[in-house]
């Protein structure tokens, strides 16, 4: 986890819960502030641009999104769910060669992350390598 701390529980909490509808209403220096109050970090926290890359792509906004994300994973290298979740903004953007990489180091951080694997496979069918492509998947149901 981020900084420690599951950014799952973290979500549970009403001011993470009020700064997500900031959010996903547009309102980000409102939702930052709000963060704030929590962690007083701002842009510099990888959680607050985890959940801002998330609302990106849930606005078909993958660009944007990847750019979240690689600045969360500048913060939190280790973190393996962020580099899922750049390596899909990646994949969205055609940028399957980078996406791949992202999965890669996922898996490599967290050995038994099926998604991960699942992900690494729709890689390889998009690049037509069946062969690859099973094997990822194979891994998906091994871990």
């Amino acid at each position: 986890a981020v900084q420690g701390v599951s950014l799952d529980r973290r979500l549970e909490t009403p001011v993470f819960k009020c700064a997500i509808e900031l959010a996903d209403s547009g309102r980000w220096e409102e939702a930052a502030k709000k963060l704030r109050e929590v962690r007083p970090t701002g842009q510099d926290d990888p959680d607050f641009l985890s959940i801002r890359g998330d609302r990106m792509m849930g606005q078909h906004r993958y660009e944007d999104a990847a750019e979240c994300f690689r600045n969360a994973l500048e913060l939190s290298p280790g973190y393996a769910d962020l580099h899922v979740r750049y390596g899909q903004a990646l994949f969205e953007t055609d940028q399957i060669q980078r996406a791949m990489e992202e999965f890669r180091e996922a898996t490599s951080l967290n050995p038994s992350y099926a998604e991960a694997f699942a992900l690494l496979g729709v890689c390889y069918r998009r690049l037509g390598q069946e062969e690859a492509a099973l094997e990822a998947l194979r891994a998906t149901f091994l871990t």
